[in-house]
């Protein structure tokens, strides 16, 4: 399995909606950038990209962040890049504190700072890893955090909007684990960050173990497909409830599985639907989605358990995917 990354983004006010699929051509000789619209076969190829694996993409406003992973054949590396849609160029940012293959990333914001959280993986000495750290891009400068509560390798992650981070499943160097965790990021992060005991907190844990998961948030919950759980891949799908004053652990519901197992895989919010794309696999792939049904009027269109998956194009000339994100240029 060669990719941790999980889809993730960040909503811009400002551009079109698009899904960017990451890796190698049908040729297997160039590495592209590549729009995918569900409704259609027709990409437009963004841009190269370095050769890479297990690397974690980030959507941050109009640009994403290519972070760790194996580049060029060096393994868990710190290498960050940054490319911007409209200028159509990578530049690159500051590097990892801490080499890392099959880690997950979030974008999140920090009160109005921009923010990414980077946790977990694999590194050189083939140790799953607890640690994490902080992105801010004003600085171009990465923060260490306190350790999370597990040793996670290929989790998922997922923010709200209120900067809370949930880190999902992976596996402990042992198993695929269910259990969840999260820590608040607010404006004191730095003071919060110093009382180490506090600053990963459990929530309950998921109804499957999962490891190469897809997650993401949606309408205020954590959406989370299919990934393995050390015997299957999976094609079950559970959304999370967040803590509340009266659900202090929040809770998780299973909703209707997908048509087809799927991992490792991204999972992406495009139009107010829910689209996983299967990573590392040499194939056009079935494509679905998760929505509402053209009949669902009122309420009952917010009301998940509701939704269906149906077909979608395939994904043309990105005949290896190893990531894709959705964002707004």
């Amino acid at each position: 399995m060669e990719s941790s990354a999980s889809g993730l983004k960040m909503p811009s006010d400002e551009g079109e909606e698009k899904i960017v699929v990451f890796g190698l051509d049908d040729t297997e000789e160039n590495w592209y950038m590549q729009t995918y619209n569900p409704d259609c076969e027709n990409g437009e190829i963004l841009g190269q990209m370095k050769r890479g694996f297990r690397t974690a993409f980030v959507a941050l406003k109009e640009s994403v962040f290519a972070i760790g992973g194996r580049v060029k054949g060096e393994f868990c590396t710190t290498h960050v890049e940054e490319f911007n849609f409209k200028e159509r160029h990578w530049k690159p940012r500051a590097a990892l504190l801490a080499g890392r293959d099959n880690h997950v990333a979030v974008a999140l914001k920090i009160a109005e700072q921009d923010a990414i959280l980077v946790c977990g993986g694999w590194n050189k000495k083939d140790e799953e890893l607890r640690s994490c750290e902080l992105f801010l891009p004003q600085e171009n400068r990465w923060h260490r955090l306190p350790e999370m509560r597990e040793r996670r390798e290929c989790p998922a992650a997922a923010a709200l909007p209120d900067g809370r981070a949930f880190v999902l499943g992976g596996h402990d160097g042992v198993v695929s684990i269910a259990s969840v965790e999260y820590c608040h990021l607010r404006p004191d992060w730095q003071e919060t960050a110093a009382q180490n005991a506090k600053f990963w907190k459990p929530v309950a844990s998921m109804l499957t173990p999962r490891s190469y998961l897809g997650a993401v948030e949606f309408k205020g919950k954590i959406i989370v497909v299919g990934g393995s759980d050390d015997h299957q891949i999976l094609k079950s799908v559970e959304i999370f409830t967040p803590p509340t004053d009266d659900q202090g652990l929040g809770q998780w519901t299973r909703i209707a599985d997908m048509h087809i197992p799927r991992c490792p895989l991204s999972l992406v919010v495009y139009k107010n639907k829910l689209i996983p794309i299967k990573l590392g696999d040499f194939s056009h792939v079935y494509m679905e989605e998760l929505g509402p049904e053209e009949t669902t009027n009122g309420q009952d269109a917010d009301d998940l358990s509701t939704w269906k998956w149906t077909h979608n194009c395939h994904l043309t000339r990105i005949y290896y995917p190893v990531g894709a994100i959705c964002v707004k240029f």
